[in-house]
């Protein structure tokens, strides 16, 4: 059923939300996710339709994973929420700003075409084929239910395709693509002369005088930063674990109580497989009720479920696994859809009736208790279990200890005392951060922050991660000072150095360039400077036989005439070109082979819908109005 009953909690992983993320927009949507705020105003409104609170957040929670699953080793109390909520709700006001666009051109996406995306997505498929239980695993690590699963993918696909239908109206001219293919093939011989900084800087000299105008001139350059050392402790859950004793009798109780909560929730939870017929602009509920009508009256003869469902159900990701819809949980379909659900007998069907997703006949299949495992299959999972909240417990215990104590405190020593920890010291660090516990933007924080830093206060309780906790004083503090010139005399002259050899150079280069222009031989400008005259015959603009920025500057030099052209390029180390443009020799379009011109075109009609787009999104941006709040 467009797979919104095909097991409601289930979520995506990283491979799915990134694919979905890619999209061009962001998903919204994720029931399941988190808690909400209580405050549900607003945050934008595009055209007078609002963006929910509950939009951004889960947008932003989604981005916040997509971050943390790009980058494991990223600390994730570290993440800067503003910079990723702000960034959601642009990506949301610019989705907003589409989708109205759909709306008002009349697109549409069919339900059939979405479930057809789901069953033919490789991301479900084992084997090439639609696997039901990897779909709902992968749905539910990351708590998005099959409806809004659904919601998200049609809206992003309504985006994407009518960004690609407009970006497919782009189109071009041959006499452009003879331009760009002249243009791109093109080649050009070119003679250099480099006059390399490092001479330059053999004929310079700096005095005394200079270094000391200069220090004076600069003296916020030459400043020992302001710094701090800290002493810490951490308190980490992983040392709890072996404090944890776990008896027989803990581990039987758990058993039993599970058994009984898996008996509960089998009175509220069904393993369901149905037969659907949509409603929808294409097919009415009286048509969709007569269609259901006959597929019923095929199961009042006897016909297996499975066979009708193959037959009849308009459920296309569903109907050849015989209308199997897996374990839902009552309440998350509506009341509808319960009532007919869970009144039924094991085994039974339902009468055809009206849902929220259509019309359906529902199946109850058999509960099978022989399913729950036994106490030896379960024994190492429940110890593991019992030991990880054993130690929650006792973590949560020592972190609200550790939290008192340190607001009363006047030193960590108490802190390390009373719950058996170290107090460790860290090198002085400045409020860019420095190494080891330093590396932490929250401690770097702390450390400077008017509490600790010049009240002398132990710091708050600092969560490094969700099982990681350290408190903060500071042991050291040193204030900015200024570098004496004696320790910075060297740096300076080093500078002053490379600055006058620089502008000399310039100046040298720009004579000679005058000199060429007004008819000076290369050669004998080499010999004058003792340098070598390179040539280099029909470079093209991927050359890597010449300095990149050579190679730039060659091609932005204009096309000689009568004469060559001359241009200069200052290079990555300092060392300034040269160049004298000889000759350019346009590629010839009817040499390109036909793969070749193919390839050009559909790169240049590429670009062309791109830009297009681009203005389209522009144009709706600038004609909407938008509000924050």
């Amino acid at each position: 059923m467009l797979q919104n009953i095909r097991d409601n909690s289930k979520g995506i992983v990283s491979k799915i939300l990134v694919s979905l993320i890619a999209f061009t927009f962001v998903i919204w949507g994720a029931e399941s996710l988190f808690s909400l705020s209580s405050d549900t105003s607003a945050p934008a409104e595009v055209n007078g339709e609002e963006i929910s609170l509950q939009e951004l957040l889960q947008t932003s929670e989604l981005q916040r994973r997509q971050i943390l699953s790009n980058n494991p080793d990223l600390d994730p109390v570290t993440l800067d929420q503003q910079a990723i909520q702000a960034q959601a709700l642009q990506q949301l006001i610019d989705q907003r700003i589409m989708l109205q666009y759909t709306q008002n051109n009349h697109l549409v996406l069919s339900d059939a075409a979405i479930d057809q995306m789901i069953v033919q997505s490789s991301d479900f498929q084992v084997d090439g084929v639609f696997d039901r239980n990897l779909f709902e695993s992968l749905l539910r690590n990351f708590g998005l239910t099959p409806t809004t699963y659904r919601q998200q993918l049609k809206r992003g696909n309504i985006i994407d395709q009518t960004m690609q239908a407009f970006a497919g109206t782009a189109f071009t001219l041959d006499s452009n693509a003879d331009e760009a293919a002249r243009l791109d093939g093109q080649t050009r011989s070119i003679a250099t002369i480099t006059l390399p900084l490092a001479m330059q800087m053999q004929a310079v000299s700096v005095e005394q005088e200079e270094i000391d105008n200069f220090y004076a001139a600069n003296q916020q350059r030459f400043m020992e930063p302001e710094s701090v050392s800290i002493s810490y402790v951490t308190l980490n859950k992983s040392d709890f674990y072996d404090q944890v004793n776990v008896t027989d009798d803990d581990l039987q109780k758990a058993y039993l109580d599970g058994q009984q909560l898996a008996l509960e929730r089998s009175e509220t939870e069904a393993e369901a497989s149905h037969v659907l017929f949509l409603v929808n602009d294409e097919q009415t509920q009286e048509q969709a009720m007569g269609l259901a009508q006959v597929a019923y009256e095929q199961l009042q003869k006897g016909e297996n479920f499975t066979d009708v469902a193959q037959q009849y159900s308009q459920d296309q990701s569903t109907a050849l696994e015989g209308g199997y819809i897996g374990l839902l949980a009552k309440g998350e379909f509506g009341e509808d859809f319960d009532d007919a659900l869970f009144d039924l007998q094991p085994g039974n069907y339902s009468v055809p009736v009206a849902t929220e997703f259509g019309v359906q006949i529902l199946y109850a299949h058999d509960k099978d208790v022989a399913d729950l495992p036994s106490f030896e299959d379960q024994k190492e999972a429940l110890s593991l279990s019992l030991k990880q909240s054993g130690a929650e417990s006792l973590f949560v215990a020592a972190s609200e200890e550790m939290a008192d104590i340190a607001f009363s405190s006047s030193d960590l020593v108490e802190v390390a005392q009373v719950l058996g920890l170290t107090v460790q010291t860290s090198d002085a660090f400045g409020r860019e951060g420095g190494e080891d516990i330093a590396s932490y933007d929250r401690v770097v924080a702390a450390a400077f922050s008017d509490e600790v830093l010049l009240q002398g206060n132990n710091s708050n309780v600092i969560e490094l991660a969700s099982d990681k906790l350290v408190a903060i004083r500071v042991d050291q503090h040193n204030e900015a000072s200024q570098q004496p010139i004696a320790d910075v005399t060297d740096t300076i002259s080093q500078q002053i150095l490379a600055q006058k050899a620089s502008e000399m150079l310039d100046e040298k280069a720009d004579t000679y360039l005058e000199q060429l222009k007004n008819g000076a031989d290369m050669a004998t400008v080499a010999s004058s400077e003792m340098l070598n005259l390179e040539q280099f015959d029909d470079i093209s603009r991927s050359a890597t036989v010449v300095n990149r920025l050579t190679v730039q500057s060659a091609f932005q030099l204009p096309r000689p005439t009568s004469k060559a052209s001359y241009g200069i390029a200052s290079n990555y180390n300092g060392d300034v070109t040269i160049i004298q443009l000889q000759s350019v020799k346009d590629a010839k379009p009817e040499e390109q082979s036909a793969q070749q011109r193919l390839a050009l075109v559909d790169a240049l009609t590429r670009l062309q819908g791109q830009n297009d787009v681009g203005l389209l999104e522009k144009s709706l941006s600038d004609s909407a109005v938008i509000e924050t709040f």
